[in-house]
């Protein structure tokens, strides 16, 4: 691990086993817990407590090589697989309208790259979400252009169950 508990490194990230490709800046891994406030008059509007009710999991990127067969799956999650013609599909026989995100939710596997300091005793080696799937309202932006194209993407996880525990994603650290 880096001096001074800084540390910088390069991961991989596969979505149902196939890579997603070069990325323009990485990945982002973001949780946010909710909690139902509790407020009470005697103290105005001040929230005194909360009730931990769970809360969302995503990760997001900027990919770089949106011709790649898993980009193009992820993007279309709702077609089941897919290519480039297909981006622009609501549905098509045997994935109809109506049918739970989870149902067409794929493993993504972040994994550090080998020799980086972010591959050092103690840091992160995997971040491993079974039930990943494009977030709910997420827009599909591409700008048509001489410019390499870059698609910021976000995928919502889904809760998962291992061994009795509930998971947004399980994470494995370096040896």
């Amino acid at each position: 691990m880096a001096q001074n508990g800084f540390i910088a490194g390069e991961y991989t990230c596969t979505y149902d086993g196939v890579t997603l490709g070069e990325t323009e800046s990485g990945f982002t891994l973001e949780v946010t817990y909710e909690y139902e406030q509790i407020i009470a008059d005697n103290l105005g509007g001040s929230i005194q407590d909360g009730v931990y009710r769970g809360g969302q999991a995503y990760i997001s990127a900027t990919v770089m090589e949106p011709d790649k067969a898993a980009v193009l799956e992820a993007f279309t999650p709702h077609i089941g697989s897919a290519g480039v013609t297909d981006l622009g599909k609501i549905r098509e026989s045997g994935n109809p309208i109506g049918k739970l995100a989870t149902s067409f939710s794929k493993a993504l596997v972040l994994t550090v790259v080998a020799n980086t300091p972010a591959s050092g005793a103690g840091g992160i080696a995997t971040v491993t979400a079974s039930k990943a799937c494009l977030a709910p309202n997420m827009p599909l932006s591409a700008l048509f252009t001489t410019n390499s194209r870059r698609i910021p993407f976000r995928f919502q996880l889904y809760p998962f169950t291992d061994t009795g525990v509930e998971y947004w994603f399980k994470v494995t650290a370096n040896s």
